[in-house]
């Protein structure tokens, strides 16, 4: 299996075409839910406003269920980090730089307790 590139660099997260049609589609669902829940909500304000017999505020968490819908959302779409972990690479990113090579060392060489 070859490595995906992009303008000779090695992709750092390949994906395929899939998988972006199916991110793209998820945010645009999540776009449409949110602008949906902002118009029922403005419309509720509104109507409640203009309502003579109206005692409630207009504010938003006064609408029934105005903050429920947005605290759902992360709940039914998680934030995902990314691919799993591979605890036995060590990524390049993250390698630890040169005036670090000499302390490791020296606790690879003796015991924790005399190294330190």
């Amino acid at each position: 299996m070859t490595t995906p590139t992009l303008e000779g660099k090695p992709m750092l997260y390949p994906t395929t075409p899939e998988v972006l049609r199916r991110r793209r589609l998820v945010v645009a669902g999540i776009a449409t839910a949110l602008l949906l829940i902002a118009f029922v909500t403005y419309a509720v304000l509104v109507h409640r406003a203009n309502s003579r017999a109206s005692a409630v505020s207009n504010s938003p968490a006064a609408v029934p269920g105005g903050s429920t819908p947005i605290a759902i959302v992360p709940t039914v779409f998680p934030a995902t980090m990314g691919p799993k972990a591979d605890p036995l690479t060590t990524p390049e990113v993250i390698k630890p730089e040169w005036f670090f090579y000499v302390s490791f060392r020296w606790l690879k060489l003796f015991s924790l307790t005399f190294a330190v």
